[in-house]
């Protein structure tokens, strides 16, 4: 059992409180972190989210998502961040053209990636008129803000298209991945865009379809160090229903060079991968979910040969329930080309949240950690990084009796997975059933310090986009060590 400990926005000790413009709040120096913002919508008491995050080369962060505001709806967030401070730099909020201000006027960054320049490539959707939801991808000067170009695409069919994820490869260009109705009887779906870097000009398009021309969807993409693409999610074919789809890219043209598709032991069920990676030999490490029993889905990782997509080993792991539902959720790995996954199996004490490493050679696996939260509820690992010392970070959300689900960051030591140290943060809003905290994005800057994102829920302002960075060390405050004014004052 590892001490957990919590941050409570409402109640920190702290050297600094400052307004930071556009009416987010810095705490720093606070008792548990180095930093942390929280920014609201205009609209009062709304829902605004950071689903991703990255870090520049020098350390600054740009957190994506959705803020609501009050006469625009739900929109299309990027914000960067000075890492020493959490200064708020700039801010682009993006509305789509065919808003209300309503419910429905909807639109989302969910996916956010930094080039070589320390340029800003968001991914995501915008509602425009006539069109729907539209597969959008907005280019930002890394050190302005200013936009430098948008791509807004729609299927033919005027329905939902949106942009899921998002890349650069080493010669600046952006790589997109997402879905597009192409009419009722074609969903379409899992489809990868590549765009030039320097002007946004669409350079090819694959749309890849299962045998079944059902909706096929696609969850992550990535680029190997060839330049070539990889996109994984899932397909519907015949006779085997939805099955976990990896397909590799040639990436200067988009032929396609190989493609797997793995069918769980359960027939007719749903499988699917949720998240890729490559290592440095370019081979490709696909995870998510195969069924291999009726009413239970598997926790799984799966290692595939980089050149020709022959698989070189699979990991499943299930759970104790008895309709078990696993999901692995993130991926990375680490120098030494061994496999970090992480994501939720279910036992009987519910969703337990469960990081695993693997090694990159076998498969085997090395140490495996599954926690969970004291309401025997519902935790889960949404993200994972590894720092320069191998050590793993995982982020995500656990349910506790005190105070329902909570934003939880969690470091294990790399060698033996030993829990190092446990952030659990709470808003100020009062524990409730119904409160939901998660971190749903990490990532580990230049000198190993811990960035999250996601969301809090407050008094006055309801959910929040939120971001924190804690000390890579011990999670700790640097104020607590530096008095604060080294970090305030970069």
């Amino acid at each position: 059992m590892i001490a957990r400990t919590s941050l409570t926005l409402s109640r920190p000790k702290r050297f600094l409180v400052a307004l930071v413009a556009g009416g987010g709040l810095l705490v720093a120096g606070s008792s548990a972190s180095a930093w942390q913002v929280r920014i609201n919508g205009t609209l009062p008491n709304a829902s605004d989210t950071a689903h991703a995050v990255a870090v520049d080369a020098r350390g600054n962060i740009v957190a994506a998502g959705v803020t609501q505001n009050s006469s625009t709806g739900f929109d299309f967030t990027v914000v960067k961040f000075n890492g020493l401070s959490g200064l708020e730099l700039w801010r682009q909020v993006i509305d789509g053209a065919g808003g209300d201000g309503g419910h429905s006027d909807l639109d989302d960054a969910l996916a956010v990636a930094v080039d070589g320049a320390g340029d800003v490539v968001a991914a995501g959707f915008t509602h425009n008129t006539g069109t729907s939801s539209d597969f959008t991808v907005v280019k930002f000067a890394g050190g302005s803000g200013l936009e430098l170009w948008r791509q807004v695409l729609n299927g033919s069919a005027n329905s939902i298209d949106e942009a899921l994820a998002v890349t650069v490869d080493g010669a600046g260009d952006v790589i997109a991945a997402g879905s597009f109705v192409q009419s009722l009887s074609n969903l379409g779906g899992f489809t990868v865009v590549k765009f030039a870097g320097s002007s946004g000009v669409e350079l090819w398009r694959q749309m890849i379809h299962g045998t079944a021309n059902g909706a096929d969807f696609i969850h992550a993409v990535t680029v190997d160090g060839a330049g070539n693409v990889v996109a994984v999610g899932s397909t519907q074919n015949t006779g085997t229903f939805y099955d976990l789809t990896v397909v590799k890219f040639a990436g200067s043209s988009g032929v396609e060079l190989w493609r797997q598709v793995i069918n769980g032991q359960a027939a007719n069920s749903s499988d699917w991968a949720s998240a890729v990676t490559v290592d440095a030999a370019g081979d490709v490490v696909a995870v998510g979910v195969t069924q291999n029993s009726p009413n239970r889905n598997d926790f799984t990782v799966v290692k595939f040969a980089g050149t020709t997509g022959l698989p070189l080993w699979g990991k499943v792991i299930s759970g104790t329930g008895v309709n078990s539902d696993s999901e692995a959720l993130a991926a990375t790995v680490d120098a030494a080309g061994d496999v970090v996954a992480a994501g939720f199996i279910q036992n009987s004490t519910g969703h337990d949240f469960t990081v695993v490493k693997l090694a990159g050679g076998t498969g085997v696996e090395i140490w495996r950690q599954v926690l969970n939260g004291t309401a025997n509820g519902d935790d889960q690992a949404r993200a994972v990084a590894v720092d320069r010392s191998g050590n793993v970070v995982a982020a995500g959300f656990s349910e506790n009796t005190s105070s329902s689900f909570d934003f939880t960051v969690i470091k294990f030591a790399g060698t033996s997975g030993v829990p190092l140290w446990e952030r659990v943060l709470h808003g100020t809003a009062a524990p409730s059933g119904s409160k939901f905290e998660a971190a749903l994005a990490v990532a580990v800057d230049p000198k190993g310090d811990v960035v999250a994102a996601g969301s809090t829920q407050n008094v006055g302002t309801f959910f929040d986009f939120t971001v924190v960075k804690l000390d890579g060390t011990d999670g700790s405050s640097f104020c607590v060590r530096l008095l604060c004014f080294p970090r305030l004052f970069p």
